[in-house]
């Protein structure tokens, strides 16, 4: 009896003992798991949000390229350009022919950009960016009004692509710009010359 009654009291014990000590800290250790599990959820969702926002966003522009060191102006001043020879042999030759053949009834100016005498009748960048780079090799003007007769250029030859003429020519078309073109040539006979370009229907 003595036996049966230390058993059950023992039982007792250990029963008593995991109620009041082992339970407790079973229930304690599930909350914080709980916890933690929600903690993690909630960071989880913080996640796919950023992720989701991120992805949502436009991509940041490029930033500018860098200036490479040689196009940073030099401190010295010593930019690397020279001077060149403005007017060529066939240029002064065909000027000399033209003033021969004109006299003081024209103005006669060499190398002149088709934007001095054109412009775009659209406001659009393109429109305008079309006329860089082109030029008349000559341009004659009435001497007392400075109205625009006739521009001349050099055919394509030697150095001088047809595209830019084709352009050229395109442009003063759709102006009403008169244009003619000549050979280049190292000299120039002065009275074929005023027929090349049609003197007589200029009205001088």
């Amino acid at each position: 009896m003595l036996d049966a009654l230390a058993k059950t009291t023992i039982s007792e014990v250990i029963l008593l003992f995991l109620l009041l000590f082992v339970l407790p800290m079973l229930a304690l250790l599930v909350k914080r798991l709980r916890k933690y599990e929600m903690l993690y959820g909630v960071l989880k969702e913080e996640g796919r949000k950023k992720k989701k926002k991120k992805a949502d966003e436009p991509e940041p522009a490029a930033p500018p390229p860098e200036i490479l060191p040689e196009d940073e102006p030099p401190p010295d001043n010593s930019y690397p350009y020279a001077s060149r020879i403005f007017l060529s042999p066939a240029d002064k030759a065909c000027l000399s022919a033209l003033k021969e053949a004109f006299g003081s009834d024209v103005d006669i100016f060499p190398k002149v950009a088709l934007w001095e005498v054109v412009e775009p009748t659209e406001k659009a960048v393109g429109y305008a960016n079309r006329l860089r780079g082109l030029l008349f090799d000559f341009l004659i003007c009435d001497a007392k009004t400075g109205q625009v007769l006739t521009g001349i250029a050099y055919n394509p030859g030697k150095g001088r692509p047809a595209g830019p003429i084709d352009e050229l020519k395109a442009i003063c078309h759709a102006a009403g710009a008169n244009l003619v073109f000549i050979d280049m040539a190292e000299e120039y006979d002065a009275t074929k010359l005023k027929d090349a370009l049609g003197i007589p229907d200029l009205d001088i």
